[in-house]
């Protein structure tokens, strides 16, 4: 009985302090994607990558670091500029604790849409 009176002490203690709007993200559900993506990389690193190039030579991206580098840029300033413009970065420094949109006032729901939609650019 204690147990099960812990358990929705832990369920309503976590509906009231996580944002609703942040499970719509990529990865937010749960954390077994991040576990399994975790294990690919490691397996494609330590197991797969080694044993694919065993008999080749390296290859050359120094062209398509560089668009990337670029893209990386350009993008990494768009979300800084709209967030810094539209939000209130500099009170969540100190106010980390507040919630986002205590933070951001007027602009949180633009402010969310910005770091929704970056992320979802990562995704296919």
């Amino acid at each position: 009985m204690a147990e099960l009176e812990f358990n929705r002490h832990v369920t309503e203690t976590m509906s009231n302090i996580t944002d609703t709007r942040i499970l719509a993200l990529p990865l937010m559900n749960s954390p077994l994607y991040v576990i399994f993506i975790s294990f690919a990389y490691w397996y494609t690193v330590y197991v797969f990558g080694p044993y694919f190039m065993k008999d080749r030579k390296p290859y050359s991206l120094k062209g398509f670091i560089q668009c990337y580098n670029i893209f990386q840029i350009v993008t990494n300033f768009w979300i800084v500029f709209n967030i810094v413009t539209n939000g209130g970065p500099f009170a969540a420094v100190w106010n980390y604790c507040e919630p986002f949109d205590q933070i951001c006032g007027a602009n949180s729901e633009k402010v969310f849409c910005i770091c929704k939609l970056s992320r979802s650019k990562e995704q296919p």
